[in-house]
């Protein structure tokens, strides 16, 4: 089954966070409260991210694959197009 819905890693968050507080039948501040701290997670690890990813430089599995061994391979599942040096 392949995906049809293209969502940020940050969206899908949220998406947990909205059913979690509703599931848990939160009210206004315990969701506001919730949501603050997904949100302040995912920039957390958007900036972790990002940071890893500069420092270490590493080159992408399918380009050095196109480049060394087999310039018409493709993954067959779909890459992400931040997902280290091109």
């Amino acid at each position: 089954m392949f995906a049809t819905k293209k969502i940020t890693p940050g969206g899908h968050w949220k998406g947990v966070c909205k059913i979690s507080s509703h599931k848990n039948r939160l009210n206004f501040e315990q969701s506001v409260y919730a949501y603050t701290a997904t949100s302040v997670a995912i920039a957390d690890a958007f900036i972790s991210c990002w940071d890893e990813k500069y420092r270490s430089e590493l080159i992408r599995p399918e380009t050095l694959i196109n480049n060394y061994i087999d310039e018409n391979w493709s993954p067959v599942l779909s890459n992400t197009p931040f997902s280290g040096i091109s």
